[in-house]
């Protein structure tokens, strides 16, 4: 169980902040990530809850029908550790990255497998940041949420053959990522333990959904389209880096919101395998959080159809332009674009037809600035 919930808070790191003002220390510093992505950063963590054991100073607790649970108990034990401390309260996260940097001896299991996976401490640091960035409360929602479901059975239409809202697709995007980070002899552990599988972490992926909207830029990578203003102006208020990866982090810059996830997400795209990503693509798209650049009447493929589409929505044609809200429009352009950009113009439905007449050089997607280059 705590294996599962494990690929939970990974998927809240994943996509991924901040020292409460009790515990302010100075990250005047550039926090390097080459050397811990997410795919490391979550085997970690994965191989933290898989590796509890019992040793000889653990007094035996037996069931009612005489069967040992100690190793189960103390499973039990990190998994609600790391649920409740990650997941639920800001002041947790706080007093994990204060102990990181008390100089003090750390004895949170959680960060010294980290620590001894030789992931920093400003790297770890950065990852809680990110993770606080998402409202307290939606987080307890959804740690709330998870422990009904064990209680009531987790049920979402999306997943039930019966329902109307029923979404093959989703499932199987679901399910690729759950038997990605979890191995199938955990797996089996964990559900005859506790009966969990790939649909009791919907909701924690639901909290990063509600709040970050993903595309994928020029060179493939998953890349945040679009940011709540909650969420942005936590992450500006939460890192406490000045650089990631040597892009500085200036944050009277507009775009200063993205650079975090763009320098996240791309290093997650570059040490994830192709098929995990698409899965990650495919669970963005089935809940509504993830749009194609260039895919103006969202059939799910870029044609010069896009640029016909954008020239009657740039006339108001009245049936597009009811078709496709004008908040929209600027997501869905064919420019290589930046978010918060004014939106759509004729220099976009030009370019993606350029793209579409496979023009050299002609590329959709949106624009990163990160270190991650061609």
């Amino acid at each position: 169980m705590k294996k599962i919930v494990s690929v939970m808070l990974v998927c809240l790191f994943l996509f991924t902040g901040v020292l409460a003002s009790a515990f302010t220390v100075s990250a005047d510093e550039n926090v390097d990530f080459e050397n811990a992505d997410f795919e490391h950063f979550i085997s970690v963590l994965v191989s933290s809850l898989q590796n509890v054991h019992v040793d000889e100073n653990d007094k035996p607790v037996f069931d009612d029908d005489g069967v040992d649970i100690t190793l189960r108990l103390k499973r039990t034990d990190r998994f609600t550790h790391y649920l409740d401390t990650i997941g639920k309260k800001d002041e947790e996260i706080d007093s994990l990255i204060f102990i990181l940097f008390s100089g003090s001896d750390i004895t949170d299991n959680m960060l010294n497998d980290l620590l001894d996976d030789e992931i920093s401490k400003e790297q770890i640091r950065l990852v809680l940041e990110v993770l606080k960035s998402f409202p307290e409360e939606e987080r307890a929602a959804a740690v709330f949420e998870f422990y009904n479901n064990q209680e009531k059975g987790a049920y979402y239409p999306f997943a039930d053959p019966e329902s109307d809202e029923y979404n093959p697709e989703l499932v199987a995007s679901y399910e690729g990522i759950y038997d990605h980070y979890i191995n199938e002899e955990f797996r089996a552990l964990v559900f005859a333990d506790y009966g969990l599988q790939y649909i009791d972490f919907v909701p924690f992926m639901r909290v990063i959904t509600n709040h970050v909207h993903f595309t994928k830029d020029s060179n493939g990578r998953l890349v945040p389209l679009s940011v709540t203003e909650t969420f942005a102006e936590n992450i500006l208020a939460n890192v406490t880096a000045t650089s990631v990866n040597g892009v500085d982090i200036d944050k009277d810059d507009k775009y200063a919101k993205y650079i975090v996830l763009d320098v996240l997400l791309g290093k997650f795209s570059d040490a994830t395998d192709e098929d995990n990503l698409d899965n990650f693509v495919g669970t963005f798209k089935g809940e509504d959080a993830y749009a194609m650049v260039g895919d103006f009447n969202a059939d799910g493929r870029i044609t010069s159809l896009d640029g016909t589409w954008m020239l009657r929505w740039l006339a108001e044609w009245d049936d597009v332009m009811e078709a496709i809200p004008e908040g929209s429009a600027k997501y869905d352009t064919g420019a290589q674009i930046k978010p918060d950009d004014n939106g759509l113009t004729t220099a976009d439905v030009l370019k993606l037809l350029k793209y579409t007449s496979e023009w050299d050089g002609i590329i959709l997607g949106r624009e990163t600035n990160n270190y991650l280059g061609d």
